[in-house]
Protein backbone atom coordinates (compact mmCIF):
# COMPACT_ATOMS: atom_id res chain seq x y z
CA UNK A 1 0.00 0.00 0.00
CA UNK A 2 2.36 2.57 0.80
CA UNK A 3 4.55 1.58 -2.24
CA UNK A 4 1.67 2.94 -4.31
CA UNK A 5 1.33 5.93 -2.56
CA UNK A 6 4.11 8.22 -3.96
CA UNK A 7 3.11 7.38 -7.49
CA UNK A 8 -0.33 7.50 -6.84
CA UNK A 9 -0.07 11.33 -6.03
CA UNK A 10 1.91 12.06 -8.97
CA UNK A 11 -0.43 10.20 -11.25
CA UNK A 12 -3.63 12.49 -9.87
CA UNK A 13 -1.05 15.59 -10.09
CA UNK A 14 -0.21 14.23 -13.59
CA UNK A 15 -3.93 13.90 -14.25
CA UNK A 16 -4.76 17.84 -13.15
CA UNK A 17 -1.84 18.94 -15.05
CA UNK A 18 -2.58 17.40 -18.38
CA UNK A 19 -5.73 19.18 -17.78
CA UNK A 20 -5.09 22.16 -16.24
CA UNK A 21 -1.88 23.53 -18.36
CA UNK A 22 -2.79 24.84 -21.73
CA UNK A 23 -0.34 23.42 -23.93
CA UNK A 24 -1.08 19.91 -22.68
CA UNK A 25 -5.00 19.96 -22.45
CA UNK A 26 -4.94 20.46 -26.63
CA UNK A 27 -4.06 17.01 -27.24
CA UNK A 28 -4.38 15.43 -23.41
CA UNK A 29 -4.40 11.61 -24.41
CA UNK A 30 -0.29 11.00 -24.87
CA UNK A 31 0.94 13.04 -22.32
CA UNK A 32 -1.71 11.32 -19.86
CA UNK A 33 -0.44 8.00 -20.87
CA UNK A 34 3.47 8.98 -20.68
CA UNK A 35 3.04 10.55 -17.02
CA UNK A 36 0.97 7.86 -15.70
CA UNK A 37 3.01 4.64 -17.27
CA UNK A 38 5.58 6.88 -15.82
CA UNK A 39 3.96 6.46 -12.33
CA UNK A 40 2.77 3.31 -12.34
CA UNK A 41 6.43 2.20 -13.08
CA UNK A 42 7.16 3.36 -9.38
CA UNK A 43 5.03 0.91 -7.96
CA UNK A 44 7.61 -1.31 -8.30
CA UNK A 45 10.66 1.00 -7.24
CA UNK A 46 11.57 -0.86 -4.05
CA UNK A 47 11.32 -4.82 -5.58
CA UNK A 48 13.05 -3.71 -8.94
CA UNK A 49 14.49 -0.13 -8.67
CA UNK A 50 17.08 -0.70 -11.85
CA UNK A 51 13.90 -1.45 -14.17
CA UNK A 52 12.05 1.17 -12.59
CA UNK A 53 14.84 3.40 -13.51
CA UNK A 54 14.85 2.06 -17.25
CA UNK A 55 11.21 2.62 -17.92
CA UNK A 56 11.13 6.49 -16.65
CA UNK A 57 14.52 7.31 -18.42
CA UNK A 58 12.95 5.44 -21.81
CA UNK A 59 9.35 7.39 -21.47
CA UNK A 60 11.05 10.47 -20.41
CA UNK A 61 13.83 10.28 -22.75
CA UNK A 62 11.49 9.32 -25.72
CA UNK A 63 8.65 11.79 -24.71
CA UNK A 64 9.59 15.05 -26.77
CA UNK A 65 9.79 12.59 -29.98
CA UNK A 66 6.58 10.69 -29.79
CA UNK A 67 4.52 14.20 -29.00
CA UNK A 68 6.57 17.06 -30.55
CA UNK A 69 5.37 20.61 -29.27
CA UNK A 70 4.06 19.92 -26.43
CA UNK A 71 4.91 21.86 -22.59
CA UNK A 72 7.68 20.23 -19.88
CA UNK A 73 5.55 18.10 -17.72
CA UNK A 74 7.02 18.58 -14.48
CA UNK A 75 5.65 15.26 -13.03
CA UNK A 76 7.14 13.69 -15.40
CA UNK A 77 10.17 15.13 -14.21
CA UNK A 78 9.48 14.70 -10.72
CA UNK A 79 8.72 10.95 -11.44
CA UNK A 80 12.16 10.78 -13.25
CA UNK A 81 13.55 12.21 -9.71
CA UNK A 82 11.43 9.79 -7.61
CA UNK A 83 13.14 6.94 -9.57
CA UNK A 84 17.03 8.20 -9.53
CA UNK A 85 16.26 8.46 -5.56
CA UNK A 86 14.64 4.78 -5.56
CA UNK A 87 17.43 2.94 -7.36
CA UNK A 88 20.35 4.74 -5.23
CA UNK A 89 18.19 4.01 -1.87
CA UNK A 90 17.16 0.17 -2.79
CA UNK A 91 20.00 -0.96 -5.41
CA UNK A 92 23.03 -1.96 -5.19
CA UNK A 93 26.20 0.29 -6.09
CA UNK A 94 26.69 -1.29 -9.61
CA UNK A 95 22.88 -1.06 -10.78
CA UNK A 96 22.47 2.30 -9.19
CA UNK A 97 25.85 3.90 -10.76
CA UNK A 98 24.10 2.17 -14.28
CA UNK A 99 20.91 3.19 -13.67
CA UNK A 100 22.03 6.73 -13.13
CA UNK A 101 24.09 6.88 -16.23
CA UNK A 102 20.68 5.58 -17.92
CA UNK A 103 18.88 8.63 -16.27
CA UNK A 104 21.19 11.52 -16.80
CA UNK A 105 21.28 10.36 -20.33
CA UNK A 106 17.56 10.15 -20.36
CA UNK A 107 17.21 14.04 -18.86
CA UNK A 108 20.28 15.19 -21.33
CA UNK A 109 17.99 13.77 -24.72
CA UNK A 110 15.06 15.27 -23.62
CA UNK A 111 16.86 18.42 -22.86
CA UNK A 112 17.92 18.39 -25.97
CA UNK A 113 15.18 17.42 -28.09
CA UNK A 114 13.07 20.26 -26.53
CA UNK A 115 15.88 22.75 -27.72
CA UNK A 116 17.12 23.92 -24.62
CA UNK A 117 20.71 25.18 -24.39
CA UNK A 118 23.61 23.39 -22.81
CA UNK A 119 23.68 25.25 -19.84
CA UNK A 120 19.98 23.73 -19.10
CA UNK A 121 21.11 20.77 -19.96
CA UNK A 122 23.64 20.32 -17.33
CA UNK A 123 21.46 21.62 -14.88
CA UNK A 124 18.65 19.52 -15.69
CA UNK A 125 20.79 16.47 -15.33
CA UNK A 126 21.85 17.33 -12.36
CA UNK A 127 18.62 16.92 -10.81
CA UNK A 128 19.44 13.52 -11.08
CA UNK A 129 22.32 13.23 -9.92
CA UNK A 130 21.12 15.25 -6.54
CA UNK A 131 17.87 13.07 -5.94
CA UNK A 132 20.43 9.96 -6.50
CA UNK A 133 23.05 11.08 -3.66
CA UNK A 134 20.00 11.51 -1.79
CA UNK A 135 19.09 8.31 -1.94
CA UNK A 136 22.40 6.81 -2.02
CA UNK A 137 23.17 8.71 1.77
CA UNK A 138 19.71 6.79 2.84
CA UNK A 139 20.69 3.47 1.37
CA UNK A 140 24.28 3.68 3.32
CA UNK A 141 22.61 5.04 6.27
CA UNK A 142 20.43 2.35 6.39
CA UNK A 143 23.22 0.11 6.05
CA UNK A 144 25.30 1.12 8.68
CA UNK A 145 22.16 0.98 11.04
CA UNK A 146 21.49 -2.27 10.31
CA UNK A 147 25.53 -3.71 11.00
CA UNK A 148 24.97 -1.95 14.14
CA UNK A 149 22.17 -4.17 15.32
CA UNK A 150 23.40 -6.41 14.09
CA UNK A 151 26.87 -6.06 16.22
CA UNK A 152 24.43 -5.15 19.23
CA UNK A 153 22.86 -7.96 19.14
CA UNK A 154 25.97 -10.38 18.65
CA UNK A 155 27.10 -8.45 21.55
CA UNK A 156 24.48 -9.48 23.85
CA UNK A 157 24.52 -13.13 22.52
CA UNK A 158 27.60 -13.54 23.82
CA UNK A 159 26.97 -11.60 26.87
CA UNK A 160 23.73 -14.06 27.73
CA UNK A 161 25.66 -17.01 27.24
CA UNK A 162 28.29 -16.25 29.51
CA UNK A 163 26.31 -15.45 31.91
CA UNK A 164 24.36 -18.48 31.49
CA UNK A 165 27.69 -20.42 31.72
CA UNK A 166 28.73 -18.81 34.72
CA UNK A 167 25.41 -19.67 36.55
CA UNK A 168 24.68 -22.80 35.03
CA UNK A 169 26.27 -24.60 37.75
CA UNK A 170 28.00 -23.21 40.96
CA UNK A 171 30.63 -26.12 41.40
CA UNK A 172 32.25 -25.42 38.59
CA UNK A 173 32.37 -21.59 39.60
CA UNK A 174 33.78 -22.59 42.75
CA UNK A 175 36.51 -24.86 41.02
CA UNK A 176 37.26 -22.12 39.01
CA UNK A 177 37.80 -19.99 42.05
CA UNK A 178 40.13 -22.46 43.60
CA UNK A 179 42.03 -22.75 40.80
CA UNK A 180 43.06 -19.50 40.34
CA UNK A 181 43.25 -18.58 44.22
CA UNK A 182 47.43 -19.33 44.83
CA UNK A 183 48.33 -21.15 48.22
CA UNK A 184 51.69 -20.92 49.71
CA UNK A 185 53.61 -24.32 50.05
CA UNK A 186 54.47 -25.51 53.65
Amino acid sequence: MSDALVPGCLGLLGVVEVVRVEELAEAPALPLVVTLLMCAGLVARRIAPLPTAVLTALLFATYPVIDRGQAESLIQALALLVAAYAVAAYATIRPAVVALAILVAAGAIRSLLMDYDLGSVVVNSMWAVLAWAVGRGIHERDRRTEMAQLAAAESERLRDASEREATRSPSAVASRGSCTTWSPMQ
